[in-house]
């Protein structure tokens, strides 16, 4: 979400903030172990406030910012959060205060020249930027999978942001300005069963494009393909996601 702000999630903000899955803690346990401190943590692009609220209990102080008033109306509270209507390019901190910046499923969204321009302003010598990102979520069922891949890529194709393109390559089209950090592999997982799923799938961007254009969900026509498949709908499924999860430091 950068300056310029291409609003893709106000409408469908209490759905991402009640559906999106939740990151394990070993991933936010590993990028606050990188910073250099734990007074203050800056999460760009907050959206519902999941990462903001989780480094909360591990930082003095976090400052998340998004440009999206819905999403900081649906966003976790927590006594160390503080949050700010604003964009990654233009952040309220002052100069060298953060021990950490995060931006979680967002830094396709960001401008890179001007964004990174403040990350390098806001953080602290020896401070941490960290992004990741996922799109592929995966069943045991490879039938599932093929129907979920097919639904991603031909039914919604044309009705994802330019933008999402990075997103599916894992941000890798995006230069991180930084001194590189290594960083382990991380999987994300929710034991779901089919109407939480097909919450996670109404969050998508894609799918509130289609609708606007349509007038209609493309979700409809998904779950029944997906009924015969998953079996008993109460019946809960291991949902995973891979985690592309890159770091740099200040130096």
């Amino acid at each position: 979400m950068g300056g310029g702000f291409q609003d893709e999630f106000s409408k469908q903000a209490a759905e991402y903030a009640k559906h999106r899955p939740h990151y394990p803690e070993a991933l936010i346990d590993c990028v606050s172990s990188l910073a250099p401190g734990r007074a203050l943590a800056w999460d760009c692009a907050t959206g519902s406030g999941q990462v903001a609220v989780a480094l909360a209990e591990r930082f003095e102080s976090v400052y998340a910012s998004d440009p999206s008033s819905a999403q900081l109306e649906h966003a976790a509270r927590h006594p160390r959060v503080r949050y700010a209507l604003e964009a990654g390019e233009t952040c309220g901190l002052p100069s060298a205060a953060a021990d950490l910046i995060t931006c979680a499923q967002a830094l396709h969204w960001m401008k890179p020249k001007e964004f990174f321009s403040e990350v390098r302003r806001v953080l602290r010598p020896g401070g941490v930027f960290a992004a990741w990102t996922y799109w592929e979520c995966r069943t045991p069922s490879e039938e599932i999978n093929r129907v979920l891949e097919r639904f991603t890529l031909d039914d919604l194709g044309s009705y994802w942001a330019p933008q999402v393109a990075l997103r599916f390559k894992g941000n890798r089209g995006i230069e991180i300005p930084l001194e590189p950090v290594s960083c382990p592999e991380f999987v994300m997982e929710a034991q779901w069963d089919l109407a939480a799923l097909m919450g996670y799938l109404r969050s998508w961007s894609a799918v509130q494009h289609y609708i606007d254009r349509h007038g209609t969900s493309p979700l409809g026509g998904l779950q029944k393909t997906l009924e015969p498949l998953w079996g008993d709908a109460a019946s809960r499924k291991t949902v995973s996601w891979n985690l592309n999860l890159r770091a740099g430091r200040a130096v």
